[in-house]
C-alpha cells in the first residue's frame, strides 16, 4: 500500500493500482483493504506507509 496523497518514488502504475479511498491513518487503510481482499497479502510501503510496514 502506498500513500498517494504525499506521491511515492516506488508507487506502481495507475494501470496496477485498486483505490481503498480516504482513511484517517494508514492502519485503517489497511484494516479496509483486508477486509476488502483478503487473499491478498497486505503491507504498507516501506518508504511511504513505514508505520504499517511489516516484512
Amino acid at each position: 500500500m502506498h500513500n498517494a496523497t504525499t506521491g511515492c518514488t516506488y508507487m506502481p502504475g495507475m494501470e496496477h493500482l485498486i483505490k481503498l479511498g480516504l482513511h484517517s491513518s494508514c492502519a485503517a487503510a489497511i484494516a479496509h483493504a483486508r477486509s476488502s481482499f483478503p487473499e491478498i497479502k497486505i503491507n504498507g510501503c516501506y518508504f511511504c506507509c513505514n508505520s504499517c510496514h511489516t516484512t
